[in-house]
């Protein structure tokens, strides 16, 4: 049983992760090079999840997507209230060095590497998701070292209109997102015997919950009561006290794309999708457990026997996020190949606020920070098959520009009372990139594959503003063009032992360019005397990855693989401490650390008999900075952010009608310092070891009315994702489809 994948212009390898009896090994994907491929053609660990394994999934968010998946790391703190989570690959930390696609676009901004817009895509309009991992700069280019996640959106051969609503809360009221608001709608159909279309709407709402503990580092002064002692900040033997929250994250947000598509001829196609994508945070209601002895009076701040609490502790600003994507793309047969083309243009406008130090609930003086992205590509690549192989060659072009600005609020809580602005940074990159990838057979059990990419990077227009200081020529500065060329092989090998057994490795680099943060951004915090200085001599990151699986067909279509890995990263950037002056620190950013990751991931898929399916994997990953001048701390540490051993546990029964999952995922102790100093546990700030248990039920009544129940963290676990992660929660669903 195969099913075609037709994708315009998208280039990435996948395979499945699990599915029923043959879909495992059959299902037919796009690879790195538009071939329409099964499994064993694939040249890496790979995993495929298509529509109907996301509808397994509970509460249906895109990152949630991805967490169980071996060698995947997902950050987050707040559950659905996060504005910016991060999906990383094979213990590489950070957003910036994992690339993400949606719809073969580049989705990671210039300004810092994140990529924020993708996450407001509704799970309903996607056809898959597909992960591959390990280097992929011979195709990509920057930010492909860990690896690569690409989303990829429905085109419905025939015409389909469906709907959904749900409505979900905390099982303990401000312990969970509570009162979540979640719809979904899609028209699909054709016009004429040329033209399609699809519609796609969504919006969804939640009040949040209380996940940020306000605290304090001394005890609150006598004729205080109500605070919370706990016996240890993150850092051990320096204790804290709980004195309230900043309210509940409340979030809305909407997603809205038409795609329309036009069959040239049975060859040819042209296809333009238009998408907008909207998230709004806001808190509300902020909370102060502190009480005076005499009166019972709440108070939100003291300053008294050496102890101190400000108001504005308690107050979180908004944050806003606004993207627009536009893509036309082309494919046509050409030869014994295929032509492809895709033009696409992606902003991203983005502002958050902050109060004060002397700001109240009722107002006061605060910041605004707006921000600007635009990355516009073009994209041109032949594909040539052939009976020993295939070959492909293509190039781009690309330009990117990242602003930031500062201002100031008359009033924290509203933006629109901006005053004069305070300072700005900024600055744009051109990218021209050829690159090739080729896959020679060698007789029926031996393969191999080499891509190269070599680019030029350019970055210019690069500027520095501080307002308030137009005397200073540290923070006013206009930065020269700077050119690197980048070069980024990848050879892969794969022998099949037997018919049933798959070896398969690669080596390749890959490389990601610095952001304009840390190229152009120098800008002062006069309350902490630090100034951070830009560096327009950046260089790129490098990295040098190997691995080697073995990947073999069980019974029923079962499939066990396991894999190691190795990377080495240089040029690796990090800030250091430049000079003191007159109290003021200066902090610069430079290239400098030496750092690696490696480990090993197993994973097993189970079909068994009366529609269950089993899978279960399981990854060790151990990092370690080997060289940093700059924080010689951090040296023989783990990277932060990554956790050393991540498990993940499922079980799935599915008939015509009744469906049920249930997963299990465990990852150990993180740390969030470099110099991993942060042991403690199960204390505000920590990143503590979890093993949370998510369930789903749910009933198809006939071919069009689907009903489904979610319940995350089953047993209510309790543990610090920094903020207080969520407890229990719910989530019914009613889909329609006609």
């Amino acid at each position: 049983m195969k099913q075609s994948v037709t994708i315009p212009c998208a280039l990435l390898c996948a395979t499945l992760l699990f599915g029923l009896e043959e879909q495992l090994l059959e299902s037919v994907i796009v690879t790195t090079s538009q071939t329409d491929s099964t499994i064993q053609e694939l040249s890496a660990n790979t995993t495929l999840l298509d529509a109907d394994q996301i509808e397994l999934l509970p509460f249906g968010n895109l990152k949630e997507t991805l967490v169980g998946l071996e060698g995947s790391t997902v950050i987050e703190h707040r559950g659905l209230s996060d504005v910016n989570p991060s999906i990383l690959l094979r213990g590489i930390p950070n957003q910036a060095r994992t690339l993400i696609l949606l719809d073969g676009v580049v989705m990671n901004t210039s300004y810092n590497g994140s990529a924020p817009s993708v996450f407001n895509l509704p799970v309903e309009s996607l056809e898959q998701i597909e992960v591959v991992r390990g280097p992929y700069s011979s195709l990509y280019g920057s930010s492909a070292m860990g690896g690569v996640v690409h989303f990829v959106t429905k085109m419905p051969d025939k015409p389909e209109y469906r709907a959904s609503i749900g409505y979900g809360d905390a099982l303990h009221n401000d312990e969970a997102n509570g009162r979540v608001i979640q719809s979904y709608l899609r028209a699909a159909d054709s016009l004429g015997e040329s033209w399609r279309f699809a519609l796609d709407a969504s919006v969804m709402d939640t009040q949040g919950y209380r996940s940020d503990w306000v605290s304090v580092s001394k005890i609150p002064p006598s004729g205080y009561n109500g605070f919370v002692a706990q016996s240890s900040s993150p850092l051990p033997g320096t204790p804290q006290w709980i004195v309230g929250d900043a309210g509940r994250g409340g979030v809305d947000k909407y997603h809205l794309s038409a795609k329309l598509r036009f069959e040239q001829d049975d060859d040819a196609r042209w296809d333009l999708t238009v998408r907008e994508g909207h998230h709004h945070l806001e808190y509300d209601d902020p909370r102060s457990l502190l009480t005076l002895e005499e009166s019972g009076e709440t108070a939100y701040s003291f300053n008294a026997a050496g102890a101190r609490l400000s108001e504005s502790k308690f107050l979180q600003g908004q944050s806003d996020l606004l993207s627009r994507l536009y893509q036309l793309a082309y494919c046509d047969a050409l030869l014994e190949g295929t032509l492809s083309a895709s033009l696409s243009h992606l902003s991203t406008d983005d502002w958050y606020t902050t109060a004060d130090s002397k700001a109240t609930r009722d107002g006061g003086l605060g910041t605004l920070t707006p921000r600007e992205n635009r990355s516009s590509a073009l994209h041109v690549n032949y594909l040539h098959r052939a009976k020993s192989g295939r070959y492909l060659i293509g190039a781009e072009y690309k330009q990117n520009s990242a602003d930031a600005e500062t201002y100031g609020l008359k009033d924290w809580r509203d933006e629109s009372s901006k005053t004069e602005r305070t300072g700005a940074s900024g600055g744009k990159e051109e990218i021209i990139a050829l690159y090739t990838d080729v896959r020679h057979d060698f007789g029926a059990d031996w393969w191999a594959s080499l891509g190269m990419r070599y680019e030029t990077w350019k970055t210019f227009d690069g500027y520095t503003r501080d307002d308030m200081q137009a005397d200073n020529s540290l923070l006013n500065a206009d930065y020269d063009a700077k050119t690197h060329n980048n070069f980024a092989p990848k050879i892969s090998l794969g022998y099949n032992l037997t018919p049933e057994t798959q070896i398969k490795s690669s080596i390749g680099s890959a490389f990601r360019a610095p952001d304009a943060v840390n190229l152009y951004r120098t800008y002062e915090i006069p309350l902490m005397k630090r100034v951070y200085v830009a560096n327009p001599e950046l260089k790129p990151e490098r990295s040098l990855s190997y691995e080697i699986g073995i990947e073999q067909r069980l019974i029923r279509y079962g499939m066990l693989k396991a894999y190691l890995f190795h990377t080495q990263l240089e040029e690796m950037l990090s800030t250091k401490t430049l000079e003191t002056v007159d109290g003021t620190t200066y902090y610069g950013r430079i290239n400098v650390g030496k750092a690696r990751s490696q480990g090993y991931e197993v994973a097993w898929t189970q079909p068994l008999p009366f529609h269950l399916l089993w899978s279960a994997n399981m990854t060790r990953t151990f990092t370690e900075v080997l060289e940093n001048d700059a924080d010689p701390a951090s040296v023989n540490k783990q990277f932060e952010g990554i956790a050393r051993e991540r498990y993940s546990l499922s079980a799935i029964y599915d008939d015509a009608f009744f469906y049920t999952a249930l997963y299990y995922m465990y990852h150990s102790k993180i740390y969030n310092r470099p110099d991993n100093a942060d042991t403690a546990t199960d204390v505000y700030g920590s990143l503590d070891p979890s093993g949370i248990v998510n369930l789903k039920l749910g009933y198809r009544i006939d071919d069009t009315i689907n009903l489904s129940l979610s319940i995350n963290n089953l047993f209510d676990h309790e543990y610090y994702s920094y903020e207080r992660a969520e407890g229990t929660a719910w989530f019914a669903q009613l889909h329609v489809r006609l």
